[in-house]
């Protein structure tokens, strides 16, 4: 990892890593909650979408409840008692509202205590003690008010409206219309809404199932023992199974719904998120590849090509072609810079070739004067020799002369003639050996 090449492409894989992690993360992130979200406000809304439609059914009954309440006629004769005239004016069309609007049960009751006074889907039974099983009916004798919503009976759960009949203005007893909560009411539910639903009551055994659409690998009461709290969710293939309460009239719990939310979508979605993200990472990757392609090409080889050119002068090659000259980038600036230097080494070595020549000849013309310096001082100390013998001997037949003089006084003019004559040729002889010697250091210096 000591190359440029290697840390950047080490730079440029990582930040590429780094930001494939970062996208995908984020998409899952993002996709996984917008799913989450998008699912539970599903959910929520099929609850409420449940919860409604139960509502609406309830105030259906109460409606076709308030409707034969108010009418006069049945006013009359609920009033005189006369429950074989009711009879024959609503028995006929029973199973017209029972296949028009799904009602299961129309009744007349009698005021306190409740007693059945008239079952027009079931004329034969009447007279049926109310008191301690139908709070709907003990209500509406109480407040004299309308009651609806779903009440636990005998034959199971029904979705009830129950208004009072008033006979100038007096409580005379009260008109119930019950549309049922049974398989077929979870059958409509599924087919309107596109839910699957299960819809459970409690019972001495457990749960007792009133009607089913889920799927038919999944049992309601097997989910019941993976589902025990409100709210609660399980995932089964691709549903995710919700568990709620259904209250009655009252506000109290009587039934369990499991709600069933198909999840195909979401992970449709979710898978296509995590498609998306891998291709980001991919793509991301290429574009870090063509980056790194890019640099290498334009910037690190020419940049290595410099550098090998460095390399090669610093190793004394001079007949290499530099590359890049004519770049207009930093790099164009490196390759001159490098092509200044090849010259100048060249005509560096050119000079000092010639300097170096140059030198020798110095040398050489030096050690030739050397040479004749030896051999003038050779001469010049053989003559110098010779002269001082020469002085030495004319010194000596001076002082002979001048003892001769002595001696000889007749002869001391001539003698004194030739003796000064001889001794201005030594003295002149003396000069010239001293500046013979002069000239000889002189000439040696």
């Amino acid at each position: 990892m000591k190359t440029i090449r290697a840390k950047l492409s080490l730079v440029i894989m990582g930040l590429s890593i780094l930001a494939s992690v970062a996208i995908f993360g984020v998409t899952q992130w993002v996709s996984g909650h917008m799913a989450e979200t998008v699912l539970t406000r599903e959910v929520v809304g099929a609850e409420q979408q449940l919860k409604a439609t139960i509502a609406s059914e309830s105030r259906q009954a109460l409606m076709l409840a308030s409707l034969v309440a108010g009418d006069a006629g049945v006013q009359e004769k609920f009033a005189a008692g006369d429950r074989d005239g009711l009879a024959r004016e609503f028995a006929a069309s029973f199973s017209d509202l029972k296949t028009n609007f799904g009602v299961r049960q129309f009744e007349f009751h009698l005021p306190p205590p409740a007693t059945s006074f008239l079952r027009v889907h079931k004329v034969e039974k009447s007279g049926d003690d109310l008191l301690g099983f139908r709070k709907t009916v003990v209500k509406i004798n109480e407040a004299a008010k309308p009651v609806w919503g779903l009440e636990k009976g005998v034959a199971g759960i029904g979705n009830r409206g129950v208004v009072p009949v008033l006979k100038d203005g007096k409580h005379i007893g009260s008109v119930e219309f019950d549309l049922g909560f049974h398989e077929k009411f979870v059958a409509s539910f599924t087919k309107e809404s596109g839910y699957r639903l299960a819809v459970l009551r409690p019972s001495t055994g457990g749960y007792d199932v009133i009607g089913s659409t889920l799927p038919k690998t999944v049992a309601p009461k097997t989910l019941m023992g993976e589902l025990t709290g409100e709210g609660s969710s399980v995932e089964s293939g691709d549903f995710l199974i919700i568990r709620f309460s259904l209250n009655d009239y009252s506000g109290k719990p009587i039934a369990v719904a499991l709600l069933a939310n198909d999840q195909s979508a979401y992970h449709a979605i979710a898978l296509t998120a995590k498609v998306t993200g891998i291709a980001l990472s991919v793509l991301l990757f290429a574009v870090a590849g063509l980056i790194l392609y890019f640099a290498n090409r334009s910037v690190l080889r020419p940049l290595k090509g410099v550098a090998g050119e460095i390399v090669a002068l610093v190793g004394g090659e001079r007949d290499i072609e530099v590359q890049g000259t004519k770049r207009a980038d930093e790099i164009g600036d490196m390759a001159c810079a490098v092509d200044i230097f090849r010259v100048n080494a060249i005509d560096r070595e050119r000079l000092e070739a010639e300097q170096s020549h140059s030198q020798k000849a110095r040398e050489a013309r030096q050690e030739g004067i050397e040479q004749l310096i030896e051999t003038f001082r050779a001469t010049s100390q053989e003559l110098l020799s010779s002269v001082e013998e020469s002085n030495s001997s004319l010194q000596s037949m001076a002082t002979g002369l001048e003892s001769v003089a002595a001696s000889s006084a007749e002869q001391v003019s001539g003698a004194a003639e030739v003796s000064g004559e001889a001794a201005g040729n030594v003295q002149t002889v003396a000069s010239a050996a001293e500046e013979l010697s002069s000239s000889i250091s002189e000439i040696s210096n």
